[in-house]
């Protein structure tokens, strides 16, 4: 809709796609800080409260079950160690991670050339369609996207919602 709206005002096509490119990673960094700054402070009070509740599990386990501390305590490292042997190895953490930031950056590229120029390249597929298939190709194409967009605006909407009454209770 950003794309669109800044067509009409008489932005070029690759300009107004930028733009609305930018502002949806803007956004979604926004949001992304304002949970960070939101939540930061309050990790070492988690870590105090995980703390408290491990002891007390630990607590719990030893008093009801036939299972003494050190056993309790073997079996807790025999957990970590196991779960450390199956932590992958730093390089295939990278090669990971590297995977990742390219699938993400190719995503962007994709999204601003579909902004840019989705309707040349939907009709570029529709070229490529027998002729006499052209038009049910066209008409299922536009009932598809107004059911995706119909779907995604409700999807917001609801999440808006939700978003709003929790931050009211929480409030």
């Amino acid at each position: 809709p950003l794309r669109t709206v800044l067509g009409r005002f008489g932005f070029r096509p690759a300009l107004a796609s930028l733009i609305s490119l930018l502002t949806l990673i803007g956004d979604l960094a926004g949001a992304g800080l304002l949970v960070w700054t939101l939540t930061a402070s309050e990790f070492g009070r988690l870590s105090d409260e995980l703390d408290d509740g491990l002891d007390r599990t630990r607590d719990f386990l030893t008093g009801s079950l036939p299972v003494s501390g050190e056993q309790l305590d073997r079996w807790t490292r025999q957990a970590l160690d196991a779960a450390g042997r199956a932590t992958p190895d730093p390089v295939a953490g990278a090669q990971t991670a590297l995977e990742v930031t390219g699938a993400v950056l190719l995503g962007l590229v994709l999204l601003f050339f579909l902004l840019k120029d989705g309707r040349q390249m939907w009709g570029w597929t529709l070229d490529r369609v027998a002729a006499e298939r052209r038009t049910l190709w066209a008409r299922a194409g536009r009932v598809g996207w107004h059911t995706l967009s119909s779907y995604t605006r409700g999807t917001v909407f609801i999440a808006g919602v939700d978003a709003l009454g929790i931050g009211l209770a929480l409030v």
